[in-house]
């Protein structure tokens, strides 16, 4: 799952990994003085404020030998997590995928200022059956009392509430794009709260441009991933007139009988 832009806590290599989740799930691969010890946040939650400004997911990484205390305040995605303990591994991945390592920040790198994160998800009206709070199947025995009552009865009778949106987050920004309902963008540093809703602003027109347009080079650069391998059909022996022409006996085969 993209994230929206962490906070990542990281001290630096090694090449093994204890990966510790927040939903308790913790993978043991070699003795704890030699692991990459990785913790961060499950799925997430309803948004935390303290004083006044939300707290981020955590992800926090300690590798021994590494550097210590390092502090990277640009944004990363979940799935990094793969590409850095691939390489940390030695394995290389034998699919295309568009994760970044964070290795060279385990070493003591500074973030991509320049990295977004992103994050897409809901549905069109023309997928009623993938709306919550249907009255079939399984949702159908869902009643007041079900802790998912209010999330299918939204989603119900407000379905733009759930319409199909895409995120993009930078290191100072948040553009939220849905075909349906509001889109929001917010200046992050200046407004961690997101109170002010800058989309269609006259004085935030070029920033908006600017992330659409990125929003679109996400969507062609991820949209169609071609296979690896080479499909095996070839011509038939003999070539394309012999394809033809056994195609033909076939089918004056069939009519005939």
């Amino acid at each position: 799952m993209p994230g929206t832009g962490k906070r990542a806590h990281i001290s630096a290599t090694a090449c093994a990994a204890f990966f510790c989740t927040a939903a308790s799930s913790i993978w043991l691969i070699t003795s704890i003085t030699s692991a990459a010890i990785l913790f961060i946040s499950s799925l997430p939650k309803p948004r935390v404020v303290t004083a006044g400004v939300p707290k981020r997911m955590p992800l926090v990484m300690r590798m021994p030998g590494g550097v210590a205390a390092h502090i990277v305040d640009t944004p990363v995605e979940l799935f990094d997590i793969m590409a850095t303990i691939l390489e940390l591994a030695g394995v290389v991945a034998e699919h295309t995928h568009f994760a970044k390592s964070l290795v060279p920040q385990l070493s003591g790198a500074r973030g991509d200022e320049e990295r977004a994160a992103f994050a897409q998800g809901g549905y069109d009206p023309h997928q009623p059956h993938c709306f919550e709070g249907r009255s079939v199947g399984t949702y159908a025995q869902r009643g007041p009392d079900n802790i998912y009552y209010q999330k299918g009865l939204l989603q119900q009778t407000h379905p733009a509430s759930v319409c199909r949106a895409v995120m993009i987050r930078t290191a100072t920004h948040k553009l939220i794009y849905r075909t349906s309902d509001t889109c929001e963008l917010y200046h992050m540093r200046a407004d961690p709260r997101e109170l002010e809703n800058l989309y269609g602003c006259p004085e935030a027109a070029e920033l908006q441009r600017k992330l659409e347009r990125r929003l679109l080079d996400f969507y062609l650069h991820t949209s169609d991933v071609t296979p690896r391998e080479e499909d095996p059909r070839g011509l038939p022996e003999g070539g394309f007139r012999a394809a033809s022409l056994a195609a033909g006996r076939q089918d004056f085969s069939a009519e005939r009988r």
